[in-house]
């Protein structure tokens, strides 16, 4: 019953953040990156809120452009949540447990290399 809840309030959690996000940031207020705003360059994550608010508005070519790492994040996040309804219905742990799996090396520097690549992307866009 406890990982029911669990579950219930991961899905919650993410719907509610991205109701946030899509109300909060879909008027002319643009976040603040404090990365940027101290070092003067953009962050790898630059951009995140506006690909995801492209993204709600079913632009999706934009929100590659804006930050392609945040639609690869996005895409992810919705899959979760998909599967977390799943574990709910059938009465299992699939996600948590493949959440709580342990990644091989290759897969971190893979998992680097992207973020890099993006971070380079967000550098020469002039985010």
């Amino acid at each position: 019953m406890k990982r029911n809840v669990f579950k219930i309030s991961i899905i919650i959690s993410i719907l509610l953040a991205y109701f946030w996000i899509i109300r909060a940031y879909s008027t002319s207020i643009s976040p603040v990156c404090l990365f940027k705003k101290t070092i003067g360059i953009p962050c790898p994550g630059c951009g995140g809120i506006r690909s995801t608010i492209c993204i709600s508005q079913g632009n999706i070519l934009d929100a590659l452009y804006i930050n392609p790492l945040s639609v690869i994040v996005n895409a992810f996040i919705i899959i979760s949540i998909f599967w977390l309804l799943y574990d709910l219905i059938r009465k299992k742990n699939t996600f948590i447990k493949a959440m709580k799996t342990k990644w091989d090396t290759k897969y971190f520097i893979i998992a680097i290399i992207i973020i890099l690549i993006n971070w380079i992307w967000n550098i020469y866009k002039g985010l």
